[in-house]
């Protein structure tokens, strides 16, 4: 690549990088979140510079990216596996809106838009970390992904009883404190479908420990 071509091309990137910050202030992003996805943003560019032109870029260039963690090398502060997919996505989707980069993307997961909401939930309401709310997102995955049929989720049709059986399975597979964290991101999810008319929540509300050392809901009376 030529030097001038070269120069506009990270002009370019950088140029994107104002625009993540000034995409994240105006959504309301707090301060923490807003420093972790620009320095994922800003490895990005510092990683991506010289592989390929800008158009290249899409999806499969972001897993490249985050799949590089364990031979990177890039003079960086410290790598967070949390925030640094969000922070990707979101400076993918600027880059997007610049006409920097590729718009064929993969197909989206049926899981993907309730968990999009539920990690804007958490982060932007509840207060909570960035990273609280990724490992969340990761323990309810699999949950959603057990639970789709039809070609939708039927949360309204959840019982208590349907909860205790997916966490005890999953009890049997992992470790106690990983089956505690599937609780706790049950809780705090089936509050937000709460808020949002989904569930009856009351049913569900309470969650005492099993023989397994897993938290298990009430069941429903």
């Amino acid at each position: 690549m030529e030097q001038g071509s070269r120069n506009v091309w990270e002009g370019s990137l950088w140029t994107a990088i104002d625009r993540l910050q000034e995409n994240l202030s105006a959504a309301g992003y707090a301060r923490e979140t807003m420093v972790e996805y620009i320095r994922a943003a800003r490895h990005f560019c510092y990683w991506y510079v010289g592989h390929a032109p800008l158009e290249a870029i899409d999806e499969s260039t972001v897993e490249a990216f985050l799949r590089h963690r364990p031979s990177c090398t890039c003079p960086v502060m410290r790598w967070s596996r949390f925030s640094y997919p969000a922070g990707a996505k979101h400076f993918l989707a600027v880059l997007r809106q610049m006409g920097l980069a590729s718009h064929i993307e993969k197909t989206v997961l049926p899981e993907d838009e309730v968990l999009e909401a539920f990690l804007e939930h958490m982060t932007k309401v509840r207060g909570a970390t960035d990273t609280s709310a990724w490992v969340y997102v990761q323990h309810l995955r699999p949950f959603l992904q057990s639970i789709y049929t039809g070609g939708k989720f039927p949360f309204s049709a959840l019982t208590a009883r349907d909860v205790e059986a997916w966490v005890a399975r999953r009890a049997e597979r992992c470790k106690p404190k990983t089956a505690k964290l599937s609780c706790s991101a049950l809780r705090a999810f089936f509050r937000f479908l709460k808020l949002r008319g989904e569930i009856d929540y009351t049913s569900m509300r309470r969650f005492p420990r099993s023989r397994t050392g897993a938290c298990l809901p009430y069941r429903s009376t």
